[in-house]
């Protein structure tokens, strides 16, 4: 069902699934920041410029997978 997302009609749902995915390991990203500034491994200005970098990545993923999967070769189709 799920063998290749980014074919036909089933491209959109794929890419969302992604997507969600992705927001899950994003939001983590947050969480990991958060211990580094209480634990004092990063400072206040490193954390400010992680989450920028984590927001970043975040508004940008869906757009690079889009992106990507149009640079992919075709299921089926050499390379």
């Amino acid at each position: 069902m799920w063998d290749d997302p980014l074919q036909g009609d089933r491209r959109v749902g794929g890419l969302l699934i992604q997507a969600a995915v992705e927001a899950q390991l994003g939001e983590f990203s947050f969480v990991i920041a958060a211990v580094g500034l209480q634990s004092g491994i990063i400072s206040g200005f490193a954390h400010r410029g992680t989450i920028v970098l984590i927001a970043l990545t975040l508004l940008l993923s869906p757009a690079w997978i889009a992106a990507m999967g149009k640079l992919a070769p075709q299921h089926g189709q050499e390379a």
